[in-house]
């Protein structure tokens, strides 16, 4: 085992690179974490504000193993009472688009089943842009691997 603390436990070996990413970012709160987390630094009650019914306990868990992991920063400052402040890591900031791409394929997802979801937030990013990049890969055109066989 690489890392086991709080529940995060990263194996020497997997048998698919998804077992790994699970192991990572799975469960139910932390890709949404790291959604509110894309636009900068923020403290351990807005977090709370913005995903609200999850417990004190679970956030809390989930950031450090978030922060385990290498995908959250987590600053403490020495002040009465306690001021904690989180972010995306370097190694966060890289599964951005990813979270993107999942936040889209689940709102276009809950349309064609019309499944009522909160509406698009603004992302703070180009969504024609976002979605041309996609295009290839949903109409099946694209590859997200170049050969190096001629």
């Amino acid at each position: 085992v690489i890392l086991q603390e709080a529940q995060v436990i990263i194996k020497n070996s997997y048998y698919c690179a998804l077992e790994l990413a699970m192991d990572l970012i799975g469960g139910k709160w932390k890709l949404i974490i790291l959604w509110h987390l894309r636009r900068g630094v923020r403290r351990h009650c807005e977090l709370k504000a913005k995903l609200g019914n999850i417990t004190q306990k679970i956030l809390t868990l989930q950031l450090r193993e978030l922060e385990e992991a290498g995908l959250v920063s987590r600053v403490t400052y020495p002040v009465v009472p306690p001021k904690v402040e989180y972010s995306l890591t370097k190694k966060g900031k890289e599964i951005l688009p990813v979270v993107l791409s999942l936040y889209y394929w689940a709102f276009s997802y809950a349309e064609e089943h019309r499944i009522r979801v909160k509406p698009k937030t603004d992302l703070g990013i180009d969504e024609e842009v976002i979605r041309n990049f996609f295009r290839p890969y949903v109409e099946g055109t694209g590859s997200m691997y170049t050969s190096n066989s001629n």
